[in-house]
């Protein structure tokens, strides 16, 4: 038979000793090695004269279990000839653990009565514990001064961050955020059982994951973390953890109290998830009396982009650009949220990297660092932006109250339905879109707004694109040194306002640019026109005016009224509008049309080969006269692609180009010309393959309809 422990060898020397007695015998030689016969002797339950017996058993020369000597009355120990079991961290029991725990959390050593006390154990049971843990050979232990002591452990299995339970992540982050803490004042803390406390402590110490010490009045105090922790990226998060992290980032400091209201955690709730990130490594924080506060956080960096988040978090963005300080209080009602929604909307903000800023003791978000923005003019504005833009453009500095005025007025609608229509705080609304999308920069103070800067246009529409509306208000403007909108809508029979968002319009579009001088507008650098259309295609009346203005240098509005038997009103905006196309270029003064010169011919680009057809058609018209085709023009150049012209369209938007010129922007811009999207010259589609389709599709139709019964 081959024996391979001591607790085997022993057993079969010494048959008449049980399990018990022989744990109890090695875990006591090992602490102790002197071996008093008395006190073995009530140890192990035995006589003294049996005592003797087992030491000449297991110390004689042919049995090689012990080696040692006798002194008096006491055997010393000097090793054992064969290693006790070695227990595996996954062999011991609960009770082993904790007293395991208690022995390396008191470096200095510590009484059994004091562990008696703490795990409510009795003295008898611990000592057993303590011979067992020595007699599998789970640490070294030995005795100073009545004080239990911990050499060194063997057996040590410490746990990784992602192994860790909840309940245990959240102890070690209370630590971590705490400092000296007693196991009362964890217990309630955390809402959990005083008993159950302790016992999660003493395994972590036991296995090796944290290592600390307990002191006076059950108190304890981290050391040390075994693993390492690797924060996860704020954005990652997801509830209430989110929360939690956007709030501290947003606030620095706030009472739990507080912290609880604004997001909607109860405080035992609130305080977990904050012991449970602090454990991760995502946050840095430190509790002081009722107070949370952020000691250090790594730098965000922009993990996402305004274009990819909501309407309201832009809305949010602007208001907080517009403003640079503005109470929380003031954003809710402002854009009719919730507190927790809005504040949800600014932890994204925070936590994206899009806005650098915190909440100040007063409920007031402070802007540290304007935030990157888009391109400017990355879409498309509608009507309402465009009016919006144009009067901030042209008046630098205007009231909001101004501006919905203006958008109630443009509707033509009745008041039931400009209510409707012009929502609550629209008009703010949409000055903080234009400043999240970055095509303004400015401030909001006291409901009036101020512009700091404008990024130019580069993508005005053509002006052969206007409403002839529109056309004739730009013509006027031409020929008038200053214009009053009341005039002006006086002649089209419009409102005010009306011809005012018009004009508007033509500025936010980078058409015109004007300066407004006592409610009057001025056009410092009027825009060259390329003449689109004839007289003739404006209709015959435009046809018979031109003629009789074609050899003047001025003439009479009331002769030319009379000779083609209109309005006096109606000459002034046909001729108007024959400004407004480039046709001419004059003025309206003292009741005169005067022409400096014209009548121009039509620009040559504007006759073009289609190219889809090939057939010579205008191409300020949409479609193709032959074909019906809708006619292609280049995103970058503003002038008809034609047949035969290689071109490529946008992968995202399909706006088409030439080839070498979308190329050549794609190169220096390295975005679409029309709708701002980042893209590479190999994405690009030829537009001749949609020409390919539409002849598929054309020679499908055709073949269905021979088909056809």
């Amino acid at each position: 038979m081959i024996v391979e422990t001591l607790q085997e060898q022993i057993k079969s020397r010494v048959p008449w000793l049980n399990d018990l007695q022989i744990m109890r015998f090695i875990g006591y030689a090992t602490i102790y090695g002197a071996l008093e016969a008395k006190t073995l002797a009530k140890l192990l339950d035995l006589k003294k004269e049996q005592v003797s017996e087992l030491f000449k058993l297991l110390i004689g020369p042919e049995n090689g279990v012990l080696s040692g000597k006798y002194e008096g009355n006491n055997f010393i120990v000097s090793s054992f000839k064969i290693g006790p079991l070695r227990a595996d961290f996954s062999d011991l029991s609960e009770k082993e653990i904790k007293v395991l725990g208690l022995l390396m959390s008191h470096p200095d050593g510590i009484k059994v009565s004091e562990i008696g006390k703490i795990l409510s154990l009795k003295n008898e049971e611990i000592l057993d514990v303590i011979y067992r843990l020595a007699s599998k050979s789970v640490c070294a232990i030995c005795t100073k001064n009545g004080f239990f002591l911990v050499d060194f452990v063997t057996v040590s299995s410490p746990r990784d961050l992602n192994e860790l339970e909840p309940e245990e992540k959240e102890l070690i982050g209370l630590l971590l955020t705490h400092e000296l803490q007693n196991i009362r004042k964890l217990s309630e803390l955390l809402g959990r059982d005083k008993k159950d406390v302790i016992s999660t402590l003493l395994r972590l110490v036991a296995e090796g994951t944290i290592t600390g010490k307990f002191r006076e009045k059950q108190d304890f105090s981290l050391e040390k973390l075994s693993f390492d922790q690797l924060p996860v990226d704020p954005y990652l998060l997801e509830g209430g953890l989110r929360d939690v992290v956007g709030l501290l980032v947003a606030y620095k400091e706030i009472e739990v109290k507080k912290a609880s209201h604004l997001i909607s955690q109860d405080e035992l709730t609130l305080r977990k998830n904050i012991y449970s990130l602090a454990c991760d490594g995502t946050i840095n924080v430190y509790f002081e009396e009722d107070k949370i506060r952020l000691e250090n956080l790594s730098e965000i960096s922009q993990t996402m982009d305004i274009e990819e988040l909501s309407d309201s978090h832009k809305k949010v963005t602007g208001m907080i650009i517009a403003y640079k300080s503005i109470p929380i209080k003031q954003m809710k009602k402002k854009l009719n949220v919730a507190e927790i929604d809005l504040l949800r909307l600014i932890f994204d903000l925070l936590l994206y990297g899009i806005i650098n800023g915190f909440i100040n003791k007063d409920d007031i978000f402070v802007l540290k660092k304007p935030p990157k923005l888009p391109s400017p003019y990355s879409r498309e504005l509608n009507e309402k932006e465009l009016i919006t833009l144009g009067a901030i453009i042209a008046h630098k500095t205007l009231t909001t109250s101004f501006i919905r005025k203006l958008l109630i007025s443009c509707t033509n609608k009745s008041p039931e339905e400009e209510r409707k229509i012009i929502t609550e705080n629209e008009e703010e609304n949409i000055i903080y879109d234009l400043l999240a999308e970055n095509f303004i920069k400015g401030q909001m103070t006291n409901g009036t707004f101020t512009l700091e800067y404008r990024p130019p246009n580069p993508f005005s529409p053509p002006f052969y694109s206007l409403p002839e509306t529109t056309r004739t208000i730009l013509g006027y403007m031409l020929g008038k040194s200053t214009l009053n909108p009341k005039n002006l809508s006086n002649l089209l029979k419009t409102p005010r306002e009306n011809v005012q968002c018009e004009i508007y319009k033509l500025i936010s579009q980078g058409i015109i640019t004007v300066d407004i001088v006592n409610n009057e507008f001025h056009l410092p650098n009027p825009p060259q026109i390329l003449v689109a259309r004839t007289p003739k295609e404006l209709g015959g009346k435009f046809q018979e005016l031109t003629d009789l203005l074609k050899d003047e240098e001025e003439i009479k509005i009331k002769q030319i009224a009379e000779k083609l038997g209109l309005p006096k009103d109606e000459v002034v905006l046909m001729y108007s509008l024959l400004l407004g196309e480039g046709i001419f270029k004059g003025k309206i003064e003292n009741n005169k049309l005067i022409i400096e010169s014209g009548p121009h011919p039509l620009d040559p680009r504007f006759r073009a080969k289609c190219y889809w057809c090939g057939e010579l058609t205008l191409a300020v018209e949409e479609k193709c006269s032959s074909c019906k085709e809708k006619i292609p023009w280049c995103s970058v150049c503003n002038n008809p692609i034609q047949n035969g012209e290689d071109a490529k369209v946008c992968p995202k938007c399909n706006k088409p180009a030439h080839k070498s010129h979308l190329l050549e922007y794609l190169r220096t811009k390295g975005e679409c010309p029309s709708c701002g999207s980042k893209i590479k010259g190999k994405t690009l589609k030829p537009l001749e393959k949609i020409k390919q389709k539409k002849e598929n599709e054309n020679s499908k139709e055709t073949t269905e309809t021979t088909n056809s019964p």
